[in-house]
């Protein structure tokens, strides 16, 4: 592997450091405050199989690895959440590309996407990920990839799973002294 290259979930973390810092880590809780378990989840927005779909994807764009993923974090139930209070709009729109990668699966592969296997369902994901290398059929599941990915990787890295145990962040720590940039050509911070 070139030690030059750089991988996806690298990149998906540097693109998501910028804003987690900006808000605060969402959690799921009951209504006693308790932490919340998967088993007592119940969707509002949207339907068991949606909602299945929705986690699938999710694990795709930020699978388990040595860290939590993606299903790991809730991320499908605080997209639910999300959706459940906005317009009657961006929940058709977000349906409708859900809708739409289903559709698109029954015809490439003659089965529901989450019934695919997962490379197949990587397959798909990527075929409509990339705007350079998209066929005209796939522009809706280019849109919807773009809308969700961006909602995943928000809801990943700012719970947290996705904030603490893997970015490793500690909190509003008080520093002694800081070191500033290691590299001499940058801010001026070393001589």
């Amino acid at each position: 592997m070139n030690p030059n290259e750089i991988h996806r979930r690298d990149l998906v973390k540097a693109l998501a450091l910028g804003t987690a810092q900006l808000v605060p880590l969402w959690s799921l809780q009951t209504a006693s405050g308790a932490p919340h378990k998967a088993a007592d989840w119940k969707p509002k927005f949207f339907s068991a199989p949606e909602a299945e779909l929705v986690s699938v994807i999710a694990e795709l764009i930020i699978p388990r690895t040595e860290t939590p993923g993606a299903r790991d974090a809730g991320v499908h139930e605080y997209i639910d959440r999300v959706l459940s209070e906005e317009t009657a709009d961006v929940q058709k729109t977000f349906r409708d590309g859900l809708h739409w990668l289903n559709q698109r699966s029954l015809e490439l592969h003659h089965r529901d996407f989450t019934a695919l296997d997962p490379g197949h369902q990587a397959a798909l994901l990527s075929r409509i990920s990339d705007s350079k290398t998209m066929q005209p059929p796939d522009a809706q599941g280019h849109v919807f990839f773009l809308d969700i990915r961006q909602r995943v990787v928000f809801a990943y890295y700012t719970s947290e799973m996705g904030m603490v145990q893997e970015l490793t962040y500690k909190g509003g720590q008080v520093l002694d002294h800081w070191e500033g940039c290691p590299h001499p050509d940058h801010h001026g911070d070393a001589a």
